[in-house]
Order: structure tokens, then sequence, then C-alpha cells
């Protein structure tokens, strides 16, 4: 194999590695939070379900900047395992790993291999802009012609919310297709 494209496909597993632990070190400290919002205190009666603020500074003081906050009650249902952040954070994965895939890495591996783009067909990634359609066109609800056609990554029904967890992730390292990548010997879609 040349070295440019053993560098090309360090530096892309390299780049996936990066993604799948930023969304793994992100849901792991989705955990954390909720147990800190689990501890908001909710022994007044005239505030029950406090607000936990995000912001700069003491929210108490009018010199601080609020960003965002949500009552206690919403914050645990949204930070709850596979809950609405989760699924927020891997649709932004799909969208991150497919647009990197489209306009940096496969023109890339497209030119090293002397080819073009169009000519780099990689069913996994065919299947991941499926998904990325959804993410993107249709509020991170899986349809019967995006997410619910994809031949490999069989992962949605439609009106599924996209959610991709642990297995979701394993089953797309698994399927990898490297030496496909290494060898210029593109599968047809």
């Amino acid at each position: 194999m040349p070295d440019d494209v053993k560098s090309l496909l360090d530096e892309f597993e390299a780049f996936l590695n990066d993604a799948n632990a930023v969304v793994g070190f992100a849901q792991a400290g989705l955990w954390r939070v909720r147990e800190l919002v689990d501890s908001l205190p909710t022994d007044d009666p005239a505030n029950p379900d406090p607000t936990f603020y995000l912001g700069t500074g003491d929210p108490n003081d009018p010199a601080s900047r609020v960003w965002a906050g949500w009552r206690r009650s919403h914050a645990q249902k949204a930070l709850a395992r596979d809950g609405m952040v989760e699924a927020r954070l891997s649709q932004q994965w799909v969208v991150s790993v497919y647009t990197a895939w489209e306009h940096e890495y496969r023109p890339r591996f497209a030119a090293v291999h002397s080819c073009g783009p169009d000519d780099v067909q990689l069913p996994l990634f065919g299947d991941l802009r499926l998904i990325r359609h959804d993410v993107v066109h249709h509020h991170g609800i899986a349809t019967a012609k995006n997410a619910g056609s994809a031949k490999r990554l069989r992962w949605f029904q439609a009106g599924d919310v996209i959610n991709l967890t642990a297995k979701h992730f394993v089953q797309f390292i698994d399927d990898f297709p490297w030496n496909d990548l290494a060898t210029g010997n593109w599968a047809q879609p």
C-alpha cells in the first residue's frame, strides 16, 4: 500500500475515533449532569420545580448572562438515557461524520486512487447519507424513504427517533470498509 494511502487511512481512522469518543464522553457527562439536576432541592413550596440554568456567573446576579435553562422536571427527562439530548448528540455525529466524509475524505481518497469522488462509493456511507437526510430534513425522525431504506445500517424504522447507541457505533466500526479504502476496490451501493 502506498504511503499516501496509508497516511490518509490513519488520518481518517483517527478522525472517526475522535468523533466516536466525543459522543461517548459527552454522553457520560450527560449522566453526571443528570445526577446534578436530580440533586436540586425540591423542598421549596414556592418553587417545587426549580430551573437549572446554563450561563455565565450566578443566575441571581443581574450581570450574569443566561443562555439556556430548563425546569428540573424537563431536564430530567431530556438528560435521561436515550433521551432527547443523547439523540441530538448522536444526530450531530451523523451529520459531522457524513459531512467530513463527503467534503474532505471522499475527494482525498479519490485523489490517492486516481479516480473521481463519484467513483468512491461505499454502501456504509450511502446508508449514513440516508440517515443524515432524515436528521437534517425530518427533525431526526426516520422516514421509510431514507433511514428506513438503509441496506447495511438497518437501525431505524419509519417514525423512530434517530438515536445512535453504543451498539450502532460498534457496528459502524466493525463494518467499516478499511480494505476497500486501502485498495480502491469500491463496492457498488
